[in-house]
């Protein structure tokens, strides 16, 4: 009974109220009601990852940069970007070698002299751009037109170098071999420089080439309309790291898969906080923020972002996690869903990882987002 009588004491009130004209809501009264003017945080939907392999696709897209990128960096079946190059280092004419023997009726060493590959296009400039070529193996191929297995010797050198420094080595694997009888590529074998050395690879030099033919060699050719020449051929691959001193700007890049619900608040301007995960070993700087429009490629330039961010380099084994805020606000009206964004971006070395291997599966990737709304939430209760 007493839980009736205070509940008659609140409602008596507003019975009465409403019978007095000073207090009649019927006509002219705003419906909507404004919440937190003071300001609340609320979670926020999700932004996809942005990754090395995304980053990579739309350089390959790029006229006249991406055919030869495509060339020499692939992602490897291990998701790591690799830098490849093959070529020849030697090939010589059975007939032309046969004419420079002094007696071809009788066995005879011939004597190729000194004979080079140099690693081309794009690898040879990985020093230069302030990246590390890592885990670098060369293997090695051969194929023999004769009927006869040749043997072969030389004096091999490998060449690592950039602009300032030069390391070399022995290429133990080409001293000594022997291509068989046979009309299929035959696998020489291979070699890896030494996991200190950070410089790439830049030639490969042999020194007194000998090939022990038999007699009258262009007699023993397994195939007269066929292949003619004795071939030493070379694949390059290594994985990318990042030095200290690498910069590398980039515009324009689009993050998709973003899912932003803020539409519903009918916010002029918020602050979005945004914490980051990120696995790419090198910092990334993210300024010239732009919300894009609900197809995904559109700039909504009624919509201005500022931001200063940087977010620290990390690898899979040791993630960095940053904070990311974004203040957001409409020029004209409120602030509409968030379907993507485009930046611009600046990657440079993270110290301490200059020797993590990249993967074109390694990005940043949001671990927790909010949004703090300033001014209030407005809820319109006419409907």
């Amino acid at each position: 009974m007493k839980r009736f009588h205070y509940c008659l004491l609140f409602i008596l009130p507003l019975v009465l109220a409403c019978g007095r004209k000073e207090y009649d809501i019927s006509e002219g009264f705003n419906k909507d009601i404004t919440l937190f003017q003071e300001g609340i945080s609320v979670p926020l939907g999700s932004i996809g990852p942005l990754t090395l392999g995304s980053v990579l696709d739309m350089l390959f897209q790029i006229e006249d940069l991406g055919p030869m990128l495509a060339e020499y960096l692939i992602e490897g079946e291990d998701g790591y970007m690799k830098m490849v190059d093959s070529d020849n280092i030697f090939k010589l004419n059975v007939y032309e070698m046969e004419k420079e023997l002094e007696d071809p009726s009788v066995p005879s060493v011939y004597d190729a002299g000194y004979q080079s590959g140099f690693i081309g296009g794009l690898v040879g400039a990985v020093g230069l751009i302030g990246l590390q070529a890592l885990n670098q193996q060369v293997s090695f191929t051969a194929i023999n037109p004769l009927r006869d297995k040749v043997p072969v010797s030389c004096t091999a050198e490998y060449t690592c170098s950039d602009l300032t420094n030069m390391i070399t080595g022995p290429i133990d694997v080409l001293e000594s071999f022997t291509i068989p009888r046979s009309r299929d590529i035959y696998n020489v074998g291979s070699f890896s420089i030494p996991e200190d050395v950070k410089l790439p690879l830049s030639n490969m030099s042999l020194e007194d080439v000998m090939l022990s033919l038999p007699s009258n060699p262009t007699e023993r050719i397994y195939n007269n309309t066929g292949n003619v020449f004795f071939s030493l051929d070379y694949d390059f691959t290594c994985t990318l790291g990042v030095a200290e001193t690498f910069k590398f700007p980039l515009e324009d890049i689009s993050v998709e898969s973003v899912n932003l619900e803020i539409g519903k608040y009918n916010l002029s301007k918020c602050e979005i906080t945004v914490e980051l995960e990120n696995t790419i070993p090198m910092r990334i700087a993210i300024s010239n923020v732009r919300a894009l429009k609900e197809d995904g490629e559109t700039v909504n330039t009624d919509i201005q972002i500022t931001s200063d961010v940087v977010i620290a380099g990390g690898s899979f084994d040791r993630p960095a996690t940053s904070q990311m805020t974004l203040a957001i606000e409409s020029a004209s009206g409120t602030i509409p869903d968030i379907h993507g964004f485009k930046v611009d971006l600046e990657l440079s070395g993270e110290p301490g990882l200059e020797n993590t291997a990249m993967s074109a599966r390694q990005g940043f990737y949001v671990k927790s987002s909010s949004a703090t709304l300033s001014g209030g939430i407005t809820i319109p209760l006419n409907k």
